[in-house]
């Protein structure tokens, strides 16, 4: 059993949404991020992307289009997150995968230098109103 990936899929499961005001806006620019990934997922099932053939290139033109809408949503994602946890609407907690439990709450202004690639350290994010899990600091 691979604790760590079995721990990050436990907790992602948690993820939600709450009907907090301070955050609608947050999770308007998740859904339609999340939209798009599902729209690029689809893309990416339907089309062979190493061996194209000439008659995808519309398609392609759509996937491509698709990817950067994508692109640009989550970038616009993070950064609302990061001025919602500026403004205190937000609380992050830090996770030991290895003993799969939370260690406690660090400033969000941690956070960077904590996550990234080939990191191993799982942060949840949560609504400091209600305590929701919305999401997964990676």
């Amino acid at each position: 059993m691979n604790l760590p990936q079995d721990y990050l899929r436990k907790l992602e499961a948690r993820n939600g949404y709450c009907g907090c005001p301070n955050l609608r806006e947050l999770f308007e620019k998740r859904k339609q991020a999340e939209i798009l990934e599902l729209i690029c997922n689809g893309f990416q099932s339907e089309s062979d992307m190493d061996n194209p053939r000439q008659e995808d290139s519309a398609f392609l033109g759509d996937y491509k289009r698709n990817a950067e809408e994508l692109n640009k949503a989550a970038e616009q994602y993070h950064v609302l997150l990061t001025e919602t946890a500026r403004r205190g609407e937000l609380r992050f907690v830090l996770h030991d995968p290895a003993k799969a439990k939370p260690i406690g709450k660090i400033d969000y202004r941690e956070v960077p230098a904590l996550v990234g690639d080939g990191s191993d350290v799982i942060i949840s994010v949560h609504c400091s109103s209600c305590n929701q899990q919305i999401d997964i600091a990676d």
